[in-house]
This record gives C-alpha cells, structure tokens and sequence, in this order.
C-alpha cells in the first residue's frame, strides 16, 4: 500500500480534520484450489489457472485528534470515504487427453497485445466504487523541525460488489456450474505503515 495524508489542526486545539488518498494491490490466493475445482468440473486431465491482481484507490476523510507528549505525538482519527476497486482478471486453460481446449481468440494478459496465450475462457476484469471505513492510531516522533517519523496502524473495512463479465462461456458450457455473474468481496483487515511526515508550522 502506497498513501500520502495530511490534517489541519483547529487553531491551537488537538482537533483536527485530515484524510488520506492511497493505492494498494492484493493478490489473489488460491488459484491452485479453483483449477482443482475446473479440472473436477470438467473432468479433465489438467487445468491451469493464472490471474491479475485486486488493485485499490481510496479517498477518505475524517477528524483526527493529537495527544502531545514532548517529542512524541499520538494521533487518532476515524475516517471515511470512497474506495474504487478493480478485480483481477483470471484466465482458464483445460487440457485433456494432451490436447488444450482452447478458444480461437489471443490474448496477451500481461500486456493486452495480440497475439497471445490461448485459453479456454476466462473473466475480465470488473469495477466497483463503494463506501469505505478507516480507524487507525499513529506515532509521530519529532527530533528535527518540520519532520517527523510516523508509524501507523489502521483498521480498513470495504465490501465492494463485482459485476463480471465472461469471455467464451455460458452458463451450460464453461464454465457450467461455477458460472457466475457477479460476487461481493469483503475487503477489510490491519494495515501496519512506517513514514516520514512534513510538519507546517512548527
């Protein structure tokens, strides 16, 4: 995860209001387990799947309130937004008997370009923008003017739903029963950060 945020403090208070502007990828686990699954399905002698990444853009907002101690700052803050999230594209390849199912269209999934890999279907890619959540409580050690070191930890939530779109499938031939046009994915967890902060003013 990659994030730049700020916080205008009210006067001379501890209030504040800040926010955060951050991109982040997430791979995608598993792909082992849902080849086991198509070979299963189809009954055939083996299945490779490959796929992209989840990749995330997330705007959000909220106050913050400092706790001043010397050269140490505690800052909290609960924040809120739009997170916009792309899900991974995933390509399926069956073989049988040495011979590769394929389909007559090529395409290069690292680039786009043709020609490419054959498959036999595959998923693209799918949008979703939703509502996000951010709790988080940071560190901030201030041993030189305007700088400071600062370690974070948030506790993000974001429940996006994926509308997917097939490419060479249907749902009474692949990929027969584990078709599927659209599926929520809960994204959240503790993200632990480490950086340097710009202080104005000071």
């Amino acid at each position: 995860m990659f994030a730049i945020s700020g916080a205008k403090y009210i006067g001379h208070s501890n209030f504040g209001i800040g926010g955060t502007l951050s991109y982040a990828y997430y791979r995608m686990n598993g792909l082992s387990n849902i080849a086991t699954g198509y070979q299963s399905t189809w009954l055939v002698d083996s299945t490779n799947v490959s796929g992209t990444q989840y990749k995330s853009i997330h705007a959000l907002i909220g106050p913050y309130y400092a706790v001043p101690l010397g050269m140490l700052t505690i800052d909290f803050h609960a924040l809120a937004g739009l997170n916009a999230m792309w899900s991974p594209a995933m390509y399926v390849l069956l073989e049988d008997g040495g011979i590769s199912q394929t389909y007559d269209y090529k395409y290069n999934i690292t680039n786009g370009s043709f020609p490419g890999n054959q498959y036999s279907f595959w998923v693209q890619s799918a949008f979703s923008a939703v509502v996000a959540a951010n709790l988080g409580v940071g560190l901030r050690i201030s041993a030189v003017k305007h700088f400071a070191i600062a370690a974070r930890v948030d506790y993000f939530y974001s429940r996006p739903v994926f509308n997917v779109n097939w490419v060479n499938a249907n749902p009474n031939a692949y990929p027969g029963e584990r078709y599927y046009t659209s599926y929520t994915q809960p994204f959240n967890g503790i993200n632990a950060s480490l950086g340097l902060d710009y202080v104005f003013g000071k």
